[in-house]
């Protein structure tokens, strides 16, 4: 009886341990790339998160007047960008060299840009750049709570580009999200270009109770381990695997992980040329 019992409890105690094993389901994006044609790889198009499409049938304002930087722009609708797999969808207004985008779910501004000739200004240096960015994301309803953002990336441009570009992304618990955003500040113009995806996710997104890092990293080498199969003994391939994971939502409410990867295939025929490939994995958390 007593060996029964025991034999129970390692049973049980292997139940309990399959019930809170994470499982996650992983589909590889139809956006793949690869430099040279003639390596054969085993892509798969499995899952199509870039379900856009374009139309102009939305009953809005042709014309529209925003106030943006201390000046009026007004601009005509052209059209509408819809990604019905996660429910985003902006208006696009454009005039002459200018562009203002506008997120059809909460009427904030989500892109624009104007190529006109601007005002001359004395030379800014980028501490001065970085500050009009900030300055031009806390003057504006944009949706951006810059305490839910990192700063990635900062580039200050020299030559004919004088330009300082920043990029944000946002993070919860430690883990990128997709909404993200880039400020262009010229630096002996006044001139200023905002470009942002997904800002209306921010407030939505949490970090699922599933979310395991290590057991995601080790299926993706996997999934990038079959997709090199065939090569593997002609070229040495090395991949960033981990470059970029980012946090999604889903149309159905769910949370995902896209995954975008960098490969970089050297051929051990000398004669060959390098060759890259990207791929996006898209992992499903919930």
């Amino acid at each position: 009886m007593k060996k029964l019992k025991i034999l129970l409890l390692l049973i049980m105690l292997l139940c309990l341990s399959a019930c809170n094993k994470k499982e996650f389901t992983i589909k590889e994006i139809h956006k793949t790339q690869c430099e040279h044609d003639d390596t054969p790889l085993n892509h798969k198009s499995e899952y199509n998160i870039n379900n856009i499409f374009y139309k102009n049938i939305f009953k809005i304002n042709e014309e529209i007047t925003i106030a943006i930087n201390g000046r009026e722009y007004t601009v005509e609708y052209d059209e509408s960008e819809v990604n019905s797999k996660i429910d985003y969808a902006y208006h696009e207004y454009y005039a002459y060299n200018i562009g203002v985008d506008i997120n059809k779910k909460t009427g904030t501004i989500v892109k624009f840009y104007d190529s006109n000739p601007q005002e001359k200004v004395e030379k800014r240096d980028k501490q001065e750049c970085y500050q009009i960015a900030i300055d031009f994301i806390n003057n504006h309803d944009l949706g951006i709570d810059l305490d839910k953002y990192e700063l990635i990336f900062e580039n200050e441009g020299g030559g004919a580009y004088q330009i300082c570009e920043f990029r944000w992304r946002g993070k919860v618990d430690g883990v990128y999200a997709c909404s993200n955003f880039t400020i262009w500040v010229g630096k002996t113009a006044d001139s200023i270009r905002f470009e942002s995806e997904y800002l209306d996710m921010m407030d939505d997104l949490t970090l699922p109770d599933t979310y395991d890092k290590e057991a995601i990293d080790k299926m993706i080498d996997e999934r990038l381990n079959g997709i090199y199969s065939e090569i593997k003994d002609t070229y040495t391939i090395n991949w960033r695997a981990k470059e970029l994971q980012y946090l999604i939502k889903l149309r159905n409410g769910k949370t995902a992980l896209i995954c975008e990867t960098t490969s970089y295939l050297q051929p051990n025929d000398k004669s060959k040329p390098n060759a890259g490939d990207t791929s996006e994995f898209i992992i499903f958390l919930e």
